[in-house]
């Protein structure tokens, strides 16, 4: 959900990633686009059929590389922006991890919170980390 309250971000497996506008209750696809062609550049889809909703997107890490949300089952996914690539599922919060967040000061640690009451922290070690 925006701050605004004015769309709610949500995923299933027939369209990918996507937007619900509360105040025209429409969904839109979830996409990123290139500002100066407008044309759309990444579309982000669930890796598996038993997460039919994804929660809470969040892009982040080093030069904002990385999309990453929760999931109704307790998922943690991690795509790379720029290939549209899965690198990383982690299992964090059963039943439910409902919210992601990258730390904007320390660029490879992101935050979740999920069903279990519980927040972690994890530290995400990318190719330019170890180089």
């Amino acid at each position: 959900m925006t701050h605004a309250g004015d769309q709610l971000f949500a995923m299933n497996l027939v369209s990918g990633m996507r937007v619900y506008d509360t105040s025209t209750r429409q969904f839109r696809s979830l996409m990123t686009f290139d500002t100066t062609t407008g044309q759309p550049v990444h579309h982000y889809i669930c890796p598996t059929a038993s997460e039919t909703y994804v929660i809470k997107c969040s892009f982040g890490g080093v030069e904002d590389m990385f999309a990453s949300n929760g999931s109704e089952g307790g998922s943690i996914y991690i795509w790379d922006r720029s290939s549209e690539r899965l690198v990383a599922s982690l299992l964090g919060h059963p039943p439910g991890c409902n919210n992601v967040k990258w730390n904007p000061i320390k660029q490879t640690m992101m935050a979740s919170g999920g069903d279990d009451g519980k927040v972690i922290l994890w530290q995400i070690e990318t190719k330019r980390d170890s180089a």
